[in-house]
């Protein structure tokens, strides 16, 4: 199952409405196996949720971040990097809402670090780094030949 539910995204002040934000959830079951015979005994239920994010703007679809970039780039000649952030939460069964609960505690306290994470992006919108050659000497890899990459030894 995979919808978009909305959280509290900063810590509520006092006599102020709380400011909701967007999340794409997915409620999402691991198999579970007996290590004794190899037999799946059961699922283990979670959720897991997501949204994506550059400079300017935020969205839980993938569709709205290819519109966005189609524009930056073909009218703006803008091609910032775009960051995803996302959280994974286990249900209990014996409180199956509580999952809700624990990403309203947790959205307040992470946003802020994403808000600084797309400060940091802003700061360097105007610098571009251009490789030439192969990307592996940037990088200081150096692959047996010119289409596999071999990580450098110490």
């Amino acid at each position: 199952d995979e919808r978009t539910e909305w959280f509290l995204g900063e810590t509520p002040e006092f006599g102020k409405e709380p400011r909701k934000v967007p999340l794409r959830v997915l409620q999402l079951s691991f198999e579970m196996k007996d290590p004794a015979t190899g037999k799946t005994v059961g699922g283990v239920p979670s959720v897991y949720g997501y949204w994506l994010f550059n400079p300017e703007y935020e969205t839980v679809h993938h569709l709205s971040r290819f519109a966005r970039m189609l524009v930056d780039n073909c009218f703006r000649a803008y091609r910032p990097r775009w960051g995803y952030a996302s959280v994974s939460v286990g249900v209990d069964p014996d409180d199956p809402e509580g999952w809700r609960r624990q990403i309203d505690e947790f959205l307040p306290l992470f946003r802020p670090v994403i808000a600084d994470v797309r400060a940091k992006l802003a700061a360097r919108r105007g610098v571009s780094i251009r490789i030439e050659g192969n990307s592996a000497d940037a990088n200081d890899y150096k692959g047996t030949n010119v289409t596999t990459t071999a990580i450098p030894a110490k």
